[in-house]
C-alpha cells in the first residue's frame, strides 16, 4: 500500500510516472487514511482524478467533495492574505508572508495543497506599530495562541500569526544568526501573486532554509506530516539552479543543520522522486541511511505528531507523552545536529516542567 501511496504522491508533484487504471477500495482505504493523516489528501485527489484512476463510489464521492472544499479554502485564504497585505502596505509596515499560501503557488495544482494558517513576519522597527494597528483594527480579533515567536490574530475567521521571530533555535548563537539573516533579507524581499494581490515574500535561500528548519523542528519535537516534506521538495525543484548553493550551504553550517538537511534531501530523492540535480548539496551514502530513519518517524507520527499516540486528549498525559517523544527523537537524531540538540534538550525540559510548576 505504501509504495502505491508514494507513487500517487510523486505523480501529483511532478505530473509524471505510471498510475494504475484502478485501485481496490480496501487498498485505497489505507491510502486515504494515510493521506488524511499527512494532510496530502488534496494531492492524492488531484492525481487520481487527473489520471482517471477508478475506485468505488464511496471514495469517488469523498474525493469530489473534498476537492471542492480545497478549492473553496484556497480562494478564501488567498483573499484574506491579500487583505492582510493591503492593511500592512497601507500602514507602510515592512513585512513578508511566508509558508502556507506562498508555497501553494509552486504546486502543479495550487488549490490542492491544504492550507493551515497565514504566517507573516514584521520587521523589528515596525513590530510595535503593527501590534497596535492589528489590535485596534475593527475586522481583526485577537487569538489565544500567542507564543514566544508570534502573536495570534484572526481576520475573516482565518488564523493569522504575526511573527517577530520566524524560527526558534536551541543555541543562542544560531538564533542570533538566523534572526539577523531574516531581518537583513527584508530589503531583498520577493513578490508573488495570490489571486489579484501582490504579496511580499522572503528571498529564495531564506525561504528554503526556513521551510526546512520548520519541518525539522516539528519532526524532532512532536512529529511532522508529509505536507511539509512535499513543500520542501517543491521549493527545491522550482528554484533549482536559481540561487547560490555555496551561500545556502554556508547558512546551514552557521545554524548547525547541514547534516540534517542532507538527510532530509536524501529522503526527498528516494521517496518523493525529487530529481537529484535539484539538491543543493552533495549527498553521501550515510545521508540516505539517515533519510530512511527520518521517513519512519514521519510516517509514524503524521501531521504535527497528532496520530498513533496513547493520549489524544489535551492535558498532562498528552504533554508528557509529547516530551517523551521529543527526548527519544533528540537521542535518535542527535548526530544530525549535535550542537543544536545539546541546547534544545535543557530548553525542552524547562518548557515541559514549566507547564506544571507555574
Amino acid at each position: 500500500m505504501k509504495e502505491l501511496f508514494y507513487q500517487i504522491l510523486r505523480n501529483a508533484l511532478w505530473l509524471k510516472g505510471e498510475m494504475p487504471e484502478s485501485i481496490d477500495p480496501i487498498v485505497f482505504a489505507d491510502i486515504w487514511q494515510m493521506a488524511q493523516e499527512h494532510c496530502v489528501s488534496g494531492l492524492v485527489i488531484e492525481s487520481m482524478i487527473r489520471n482517471n484512476v477508478k475506485t468505488n463510489t464511496q471514495y469517488t464521492m469523498k474525493m469530489l467533495v473534498e476537492k471542492q472544499q480545497h478549492e473553496n479554502f484556497f480562494k478564501k485564504f488567498n483573499k484574506v492574505a491579500g487583505e492582510l497585505a493591503e492593511i500592512l502596505n497601507t500602514a507602510q509596515i515592512d513585512y513578508v508572508i511566508f509558508k502556507g499560501q506562498t508555497l501553494a503557488v509552486y504546486y502543479p495544482e495550487p488549490a490542492m495543497r491544504r492550507p493551515g494558517d497565514i504566517d507573516f513576519y514584521v520587521s523589528k522597527k515596525d513590530f510595535p506599530r503593527a501590534v497596535k494597528i492589528f489590535t485596534e483594527h475593527p475586522e481583526i480579533k485577537r487569538g489565544s495562541e500567542d507564543t514566544e515567536k508570534h502573536l495570534d490574530f484572526y481576520l475573516k475567521g482565518i488564523d493569522c500569526e504575526m511573527h517577530h521571530r520566524t524560527e526558534t533555535f536551541g543555541n543562542p548563537r544560531h538564533q542570533r544568526y538566523f534572526d539577523n539573516l531574516i531581518e537583513q533579507s527584508m530589503s531583498r524581499a520577493g513578490t508573488i501573486h495570490l489571486g489579484d494581490k501582490e504579496i511580499k515574500t522572503l528571498p529564495t535561500i531564506e525561504t528554503i532554509i526556513l521551510i526546512f528548519k520548520h519541518l525539522y523542528n516539528h519532526l524532532i519535537i512532536e512529529g511532522v506530516g508529509l505536507r511539509q516534506v512535499c513543500d520542501l521538495a517543491i521549493l527545491l525543484h522550482t528554484f533549482s539552479g536559481k540561487y547560490d548553493t555555496k551561500l545556502f550551504q554556508l547558512h546551514l553550517k552557521r545554524i548547525g543543520y547541514l547534516k540534517a538537511f542532507r538527510a532530509m534531501a536524501a529522503l526527498l530523492v528516494t521517496k518523493l522522486g525529487l530529481p537529484a540535480e535539484d539538491v543543493p548539496v552533495i549527498l553521501k551514502k550515510s545521508d540516505y541511511v539517515w533519510g530512511n530513519r527520518l521517513l519512519k518517524e514521519i510516517e509514524r507520527r503524521g501531521n504535527f505528531g497528532k496520530y498513533h499516540r496513547k493520549n489524544m486528549a489535551p492535558g498532562i498525559a498528552k504533554s508528557m507523552e509529547t516530551a517523551e517523544i521529543a527526548f527519544k527523537h533528540f537521542i535518535k537524531f542527535f548526530p544530525l545536529a549535535p550542537n543544536e540538540m545539546l541546547h534544545l534538550i535543557p530548553q525542552r525540559i524547562k518548557i515541559t516542567l514549566g507547564k506544571y510548576t507555574n
